[in-house]
C-alpha cells in the first residue's frame, strides 16, 4: 500500500465515518443507554476510522508520527463531512427543528437570513469547536495506537520466533 493509498483511506474512513456517525444515537439507542454507556457508545466509536487507519499503516510500516498525521487527517475529514451532511439534511430532506432551511423554501423571504443565521450560530461554531480536537485528539490517539499496535505485533513476533 503506497502512501497516497494510506492518505486516501484515511479520508474516506473519515468521510464514511462522518455520515455514519450521524446514525450512531439511533442505532445504538443511546437515550436508553446507562451514561458510561452512552459515552463509549457517542465518542469511544470514534476508535473505529482511527483503528482502520492505524492497522493499515502499521501493516505498511508508517511511522507512528506518519500515523498520528493520517488518524487527524481523517478525524478531520470525518468532522468536515459530519456538519457538511448536517446542512445537506437541514437543506433536503429537512430536519423537524429546521423547516425554514429546506430548499423547497428558498423564495420565501426569510429562507437566506435563516441559513445566514443557521451558518452563524450553528454550523461554523460547531466546526470551529470540533476540528481543532479532531486534529490534537486524532494525532495523540494515532500516535498512541501506531506504538502500541507495533509494540503487540513485536511482541507476538517474538512469541512466534521462540515456540
Amino acid at each position: 500500500m503506497h502512501r497516497r493509498d494510506l492518505i486516501a483511506l484515511a479520508l474516506g474512513a473519515g468521510c464514511a465515518f462522518g455520515v455514519f456517525d450521524w446514525y450512531v444515537p439511533a442505532l445504538f439507542h443511546v437515550s436508553q443507554m446507562p451514561l458510561a454507556a452512552n459515552l463509549i457508545a457517542i465518542y469511544g466509536i470514534w476508535l473505529l476510522p482511527a483503528a482502520i487507519v492505524v492497522f493499515f499503516g502499521v501493516q505498511r510500516q508508517s511511522s507512528a508520527k506518519a500515523i498520528a498525521l493520517l488518524v487527524s487527517l481523517s478525524w478531520s475529514s470525518a468532522i468536515i463531512v459530519y456538519y457538511g451532511y448536517y446542512a445537506f439534511l437541514a437543506a433536503v430532506p429537512g430536519l423537524p427543528q429546521l423547516g425554514d432551511l429546506q430548499l423547497i423554501n428558498r423564495h420565501t423571504p426569510q429562507f437566506a437570513a435563516s441559513w445566514a443565521s443557521f451558518l452563524r450560530t450553528t454550523l461554523l461554531p460547531q466546526l470551529g469547536t470540533w476540528l481543532p480536537v479532531a486534529l490534537v485528539a486524532g494525532g495523540i490517539v494515532g500516535y498512541a495506537a501506531a506504538r502500541a499496535a507495533v509494540a503487540i505485533q513485536n511482541h507476538l513476533h517474538r512469541r512466534q520466533h521462540y515456540a
